[in-house]
């Protein structure tokens, strides 16, 4: 079995449906990501997203500038600390999350469909034993 082959096999099929609904609204994979993270984080910061998401530093600075222009994501200086400049979804930002968000679940069960929570379950273990094995060899090395 060729497991990289396989696992870009799934992972095209997840992003082929994420796009199709992100595209038409003008929103990268990457902006959604840091969309969704802030609406269940609500307030955060560039760096802490950046330890969140698997993106490297300028992507995650450039889609927050880009999200920002759109209005969809507002950034303010701490009252407390003026270097720390935190991030909040604004209010069209916040609905457009949600209202994405509720698309692209309705797209993850279309691809679901016909699998069985027992299967979903082992996939998720199966996926997170994978992560750990490699976070394991990384720091063996």
């Amino acid at each position: 079995m060729d497991l990289g082959a396989f696992v870009a096999g799934v992972v095209g099929a997840v992003n082929w449906c994420v796009r199709d609904e992100l595209e038409p609204e003008g929103i990268s994979s990457v902006e959604f990501a840091i969309l969704r993270a802030l609406q269940y984080s609500e307030t955060s910061t560039a760096t802490q997203l950046g330890h969140l998401l698997p993106v490297d530093r300028s992507s995650i600075s450039r889609a927050v500038t880009n999200l920002v222009n759109r209005g969809l994501v507002g950034r303010r200086r701490r009252r407390s600390d003026r270097r720390v400049v935190t991030l909040e979804l604004t209010e069209e930002g916040a609905e457009m999350t949600r209202e994405l968000g509720q698309r692209v679940e309705r797209r993850y069960d279309e691809l679901l469909e016909g699998v069985s929570p027992e299967n979903i379950r082992v996939f998720m273990a199966t996926g997170r034993r994978i992560m750990e094995n490699r976070g394991r060899a990384r720091s063996e090395r």
